[in-house]
């Protein structure tokens, strides 16, 4: 079974030392909603959310990951095409710049390539 947001989510909270109880409460939830989350029976947290308390827990390390799998579940990327026709060549790179567009983590190289693509979409 491959990776979820649910599951490493959980896996994430448990290495940490939290309760599924005490975690919920650090983030005004209940214990039974993120239950639900981990177990992939309710959808993932927003981005900003998931930002937060991996910065709280400490974990930024794993915070790309979890975005991407975020990303994956709740499609909060949308384009014109399906998700399945950008699968391969675009989809990650996709889900990888809109993770550093929110974690503020945009180099200027980034934003002259995506200058770049724009002009020659406008222009072409």
């Amino acid at each position: 079974m491959s990776e979820t947001y649910g599951s490493l989510l959980r896996k994430i909270r448990t290495e940490a030392g939290y309760s599924q109880v005490k975690f919920a409460r650090m983030f005004g939830m209940s214990g039974q909603h993120l239950s639900a989350v981990e177990q992939d029976r309710r959808p993932p947290f927003d981005p900003y959310l998931t930002i937060s308390f991996m910065t709280e827990l400490g974990m930024d390390h794993m915070l790309d990951e979890l975005l991407t799998l975020q990303a994956d579940s709740r499609g909060f990327i949308e384009f014109d095409k399906p998700q399945e026709e950008l699968v391969g060549e675009c989809w990650e790179p996709l889900v990888k710049l809109r993770n550093k567009v929110l974690l503020g983590r945009m180099t200027p190289e980034d934003w002259e390539a995506i200058a770049q693509i724009v002009n020659e979409e406008c222009h072409a």
